[in-house]
Order: structure tokens, then sequence, then C-alpha cells
């Protein structure tokens, strides 16, 4: 079966530089799909992003690198033949004027 989000990230999330990031994915489906993010052309923040285990995105003390598309996958099986997938552009302002 293939995975369906119910709860999907926005499209576009902006907010100020220096500001903690919480971002929820989830899915479901049979069996339990994976939940993973990736950053297009790039890692994800290293030290200071975590996905939990319900595919929740978090990222501390967010700054302009981190700006850019982030995918979120749901996939039912080591081999990735069954996913779905969530784009969302994260836009960091460095004067802070986003919450």
């Amino acid at each position: 079966e293939l995975p369906q989000f119910t709860i999907n990230p926005p499209a576009r999330l902006e907010v100020g530089s220096h500001r903690n990031i919480t971002v929820p994915c989830q899915a479901t489906g049979d069996p339990q799909p994976t939940v993973t993010w990736v950053k297009e052309n790039g890692p994800l923040p290293y030290g200071r992003s975590n996905v939990s285990e319900d595919g929740t995105l978090q990222i501390w003390n967010a700054n302009e690198e981190d700006s850019g598309t982030y995918t979120c996958r749901a996939s039912s099986n080591e081999m990735i033949t069954k996913q779905a997938i969530s784009t969302m552009e994260l836009v960091i302002d460095k004067r802070g004027n986003f919450i």
C-alpha cells in the first residue's frame, strides 16, 4: 500500500534567523512507513537538526545557509519502491523579521 501523508509540511516556511524550527511530517500505510527528510543540494544542518521517530524535522538556531528545499519522504520498505514525497521551501531571514 502506498504511504499516505496524514500531516504534510507547509509548502513554504519563512522564519527569522537564530530561531528553532519544528516541522511535522507524518504518514500512514501498511506496513507503517518510515519518514525521512533530505535537503536539496546539501545535508541537513549538521549538529543542529534531528528527525524524530514520528517524522518531525527540528532545526535549532536556524541560519541563512539552512534556507532551501527540503523533502519529506515516506517509504514503506527498504527498497523505496513504495513512497510518497512532500516538499517545503524554507526561507531564513537574517534580519529576523519573520516569526
